[in-house]
């Protein structure tokens, strides 16, 4: 039964200052952020070092001057950190009725001194029982004995915290010692995992005929097929995907225009009507014997004699502020979605591949003619910048810091005061898999690894197990609405045996 719920700072209840902070240093000295960021990281978290509380920060920023050649005083570089500490009221919320519900609520953060200069300028901490930061522990994240040491500062056995972080590490780290965790992606997914874990494991006695894992497109169509032909399916979904985040979806038969959140709307009371099992919640793990085994959130294991995953996956989105407030709107990640939405208008396209290179003179050729290219520091070959400059396709180095506008974008504006006159924004840095569960099979992937290669019903290469969308190679909602039904179409035949 869970007593105490440890929250990490930076990330969770604060946004990531840190991080943003130092992306911000590296593009006002002409560097490239992710390498300055990680050097960064590196040499506060070493033996000793000024995040555990063994060094000051003169020190460290001493040595960043001496590694990256930043400029700046001290105080002038802290500052540009810590006022991007910005405290999310939400997540102060949820920790309000946490604590009103008779829960502890602790902070566990890999913080400095700065800490104490966040709680002046914006108070958080009279909200919480414990905060425990790495500077006064002397320990960090990093080093596992120190949930140990949290679990014994209040009192409370490991099984009796929930500890919530962004960082994959410092979740396995607390998994190992015997506390539940919770990988923090957003605020809408914690809800929705949140009560599972406080609740704890309700072990779940049927065998299905089908557990679809994902509440998308592909595994609502392939719910639809299964609970019309009568089967016991379970839908397993965490909320939030990227469908849901679609505005303006025009390519869909039979739709002149819908939004992503009508379209799972309906898709999962069309399911319900079938008789579909649809619950809330995050699959850990799946593992295979004679069964499926589908673990959701820690403990509750379900079974079934044949698994959909429709997971799909996450934008890599840029680091810019008022993303958010224009996004799928006129900030855009897809070109097959809302590529024609760009149409006559004024174009950034944001990037830092020959991927990005390639796609400015794709929508110039198909739906703008005034198109600006944004690389972060990739320099592209010498024959395609001719290129570009023959097309009309200017070229622009650097990495925004934000998009200008009220209520329609206006510029992406840079640290140097630079800015770029736009309409819309095509973001071009792919997207990450939601396939963690999947790491305990050796499934077969396509030549770099990443998306899995699947027969023409969607099985992959372990027998039961169908894979579809986005995670195959395809994040259109007809596609994996196609392949849903084909992979229902194929399990029902194999339930008949026929």
């Amino acid at each position: 039964m869970i007593k105490a719920v440890v929250f990490d700072f930076g990330g969770v209840i604060a946004e990531e200052g840190f991080r943003q902070g130092l992306l911000q240093i590296a593009q006002n000295n002409g560097i490239d952020p992710d390498q300055f960021f990680n050097s960064a990281v590196e040499l506060i978290h070493r033996p000793g070092g000024y995040v555990t509380g063994g060094s000051g920060e003169a020190a460290w920023w001493n040595e960043l001057r001496a590694l990256a050649g930043i400029g700046g005083s001290d105080s002038e570089l802290r500052k540009i950190i810590i006022e991007r500490f910005v405290i999310k009221p939400e997540m102060m919320g949820i920790v309000e009725a946490l604590k009103s519900r008779g829960y502890i609520v602790a902070v566990l953060s890999d913080q400095t001194n700065w800490l104490d200069e966040i709680d002046r300028r914006i108070p958080f901490s009279h909200v919480f029982k414990y905060i425990f930061n790495s500077y006064y522990l002397h320990k960090s994240k990093r080093d596992p004995s120190v949930f140990r040491d949290l679990c014994s500062a209040m009192g409370l056995k490991p099984e009796e915290v929930l500890f919530v972080d962004d960082n994959e590490g410092n979740i396995e780290r607390a998994r190992n010692r015997g506390l539940d965790a919770i990988l923090f992606t957003d605020v809408s997914f914690f809800r929705d995992v949140l009560e599972a874990h406080l609740a704890g494991p309700t072990p779940d006695q049927n065998i299905y005929d089908c557990i679809i894992v994902g509440g998308g497109p592909g595994g609502l169509q392939a719910a639809i097929y299964l609970g019309r032909y009568n089967r016991q399916v379970l839908l397993v979904d965490r909320g939030g995907g990227r469908t849901t985040h679609a505005v303006h979806i025009e390519n869909l038969l039979g739709h002149r225009e819908i939004s992503g959140k009508e379209i799972i709307a309906l898709g999962m009371e069309q399911a319900r009507a079938f008789n579909v099992r649809v619950v809330k919640g995050l699959v850990t793990s799946i593992r295979k014997e004679k069964d499926f085994e589908v673990a959701v959130g820690e403990g509750n294991a379900c079974r079934a004699k044949y698994v959909i995953v429709s997971t799909g996956g996450r934008e890599n989105i840029p680091e810019i502020e008022n993303v958010g407030k224009f996004f799928a709107k006129s900030f855009f990640t897809c070109v097959d979605c809302d590529g024609y939405r760009t149409t006559g208008k004024k174009l950034v396209i944001l990037g830092n591949s020959m991927q990005s290179v390639r796609l400015a003179f794709a929508m110039k050729q198909i739906y703008t003619e005034n198109v600006t290219l944004v690389l972060f520091f990739y320099e592209p070959p010498e024959s395609y910048i001719e290129e570009m400059t023959r097309e009309g396709i200017r070229l622009v180095k650097g990495r925004p810091i934000r998009i200008v506008g009220k209520d329609k974008m206006e510029a992406v504006e840079f640290a140097d005061g630079r800015s770029i006159d736009c309409e819309v924004v095509m973001s071009n840095f792919g997207f990450k898999l939601n396939n963690g569960f999947l790491s305990g099979f050796d499934l077969k992937r396509d030549a770099n690894g990443f998306k899995y290669i699947t027969d023409h019903n969607c099985e992959s290469s372990v027998k039961g197990l169908f894979i579809i969308g986005p995670l195959t190679g395809h994040d259109q909602v007809v596609i994996a609405a196609g392949e849903g039904a084909a992979a229902a179409i194929e399990i029902n035949k194999r339930l008949l045996d026929l």
